[in-house]
């Protein structure tokens, strides 16, 4: 570890990550060499209990990495096709929701978390601008 000058009050207790298009950096096919995917592994394995938050966008959930896949707790999905509903991924989605989502309207998602006894189906408010003409 690195080592700084800064006194411990002034170091954030949480770092959160945003990484969109994941599924380049953490994909099936990245070369196992990648230290990219080797930064997201551990990011992904230990950065809960490092107070580390990643968040990550793709289009394809089924192209990414199965151990950054199996360390997320939450899960968002938006929009995507039939094609992509048909992978293992979506096996354990109720049948009603992968439905749903290939029918989702933009700013709608459906959220997925142990929390929840059942999937939740969100949707964002359009922009303000959107509601005057």
């Amino acid at each position: 570890m690195g080592s700084t000058d800064r006194v411990d009050s002034d170091i954030p207790d949480r770092i959160v990550i945003f990484i969109d298009e994941l599924n380049k950096y953490a994909s099936t096919d990245v070369p196992k060499s990648s230290p990219i995917l080797h930064q997201l592994l551990d990011i992904t394995e230990r950065g809960r209990s490092l107070g580390i938050v990643l968040f990550g966008a793709e289009q394809f959930v089924s192209d990414i990495h199965r151990r950054v896949k199996g360390n997320c707790a939450t899960q968002a999905f938006g929009r995507t096709n039939a094609i992509e509903i048909s992978r293992e991924d979506f096996r354990f989605v109720p049948s009603v929701y992968k439905t749903m989502l290939t029918r989702m309207k933009q700013g709608e998602y459906i959220i997925q978390n142990p929390v929840f006894r059942s999937m939740l189906n969100i949707k964002f408010p359009l922009p303000i601008y959107k509601y005057f003409d």
